[in-house]
C-alpha cells in the first residue's frame, strides 16, 4: 500500500442545548482478515486504543452545537437562522505498508455523545496499491 486519501464530513442534526454534540476520533489501520470477520470487538478503536502503533491515520475531533438545534444542520430552533455545526477534514496517509495475504485495511469511527444530539457521518477513501 503506497497511499491512502479520503475525506470525512460530519454534521449535527439535533442538539437539545448549546454545546451538545460529540467528541470522537477516526482511525484507519491494518489488521487480520479474521479480526475484521469477528467485528468491532476484535479491532482497535481510535479513542480506547489511541496509543496503538498500527494506525495509518488517526484524528480526534469535537463537534458541538453553538445553540439548540431541532431543524437539521442548516437551521436552529426558529427554522430560519443558519447554524454551523459541521466538521470536514481530509484523510491523507503516505504511511507505506506491505500488506501480506490475510491482512485488511479497516476504518473505525468512535464517539462519545455530549448531552443529547444526533449526527450524520460520511467517509470516502481510496488506496493506491503497488502490485508485486
Amino acid at each position: 500500500m503506497v497511499r491512502l486519501r479520503g475525506e470525512c464530513s460530519i454534521f449535527l442534526g439535533l442538539a437539545t442545548a448549546a454545546l451538545d454534540g460529540f467528541d470522537g476520533a477516526l482511525g484507519v489501520g491494518i489488521t487480520t482478515a479474521e479480526a475484521i470477520a469477528v467485528g468491532i470487538t476484535a479491532v482497535p478503536t481510535p479513542i480506547s486504543d489511541d496509543q496503538w502503533d498500527g494506525w495509518l491515520y488517526h484524528r480526534f475531533f469535537s463537534l458541538v452545537s453553538p445553540s439548540v438545534m431541532n431543524g437539521g444542520a442548516a437551521k436552529d430552533t426558529d427554522g430560519v437562522t443558519g447554524v454551523s455545526a459541521a466538521v470536514r477534514f481530509e484523510v491523507d496517509s503516505k504511511a507505506m505498508r506491505k500488506l501480506p495475504e490475510n491482512m485488511a485495511v479497516f476504518v473505525v469511527f468512535q464517539v462519545t455523545e455530549v448531552g443529547i444530539a444526533t449526527m450524520q457521518f460520511h467517509f470516502n477513501s481510496r488506496i493506491l496499491l503497488k502490485l508485486p
